[in-house]
C-alpha cells in the first residue's frame, strides 16, 4: 500500500530450528519542513546525532517480527510482508 519500512533481517536456532527475525528502527517524522513522513532505517550515527542534538528518540519506532517454521529466508521474508500487509493500514490523506 505505498508503505516501505527497511528491516534488517537475522536468523537464530531455536531447539536445532531456524528462527527468522526482522528487525527496524524507524523515523516517522519528515526530514525537512513541508515533507512527508517517510519511513526509513536510523543509523547508528544517524541516533548519536539526534541524542547530540537532543532529539533523542523523538518519532522512532522500533518494530520486530519473528517468523519460524520457514525452509528458506525468502519464506520468512514473505511471511513476515504478509503479517505487515495485514496489520498495517497505510492513511489516505494526510492531516
Amino acid at each position: 500500500g505505498g508503505v516501505f519500512l527497511p528491516f534488517n533481517g537475522y536468523v537464530f536456532k531455536e531447539g536445532g530450528r531456524e528462527v527468522h527475525v526482522f528487525h527496524a528502527i524507524a523515523e516517522d517524522r519528515p526530514l525537512r519542513d513541508g515533507d512527508r513522513f517517510a519511513y526509513y532505517q536510523v543509523t547508528t550515527t544517524e541516533r548519536l546525532a539526534s541524542v547530540l542534538r537532543g532529539e533523542r528518540n523523538l518519532g522512532q519506532r522500533v518494530l520486530g517480527l519473528a517468523v519460524r517454521g520457514c525452509r528458506t529466508p525468502r519464506e520468512a521474508r514473505e511471511a513476515a510482508e504478509a503479517m505487515l500487509r495485514s496489520l498495517i493500514v497505510p492513511k489516505t490523506t494526510q492531516p
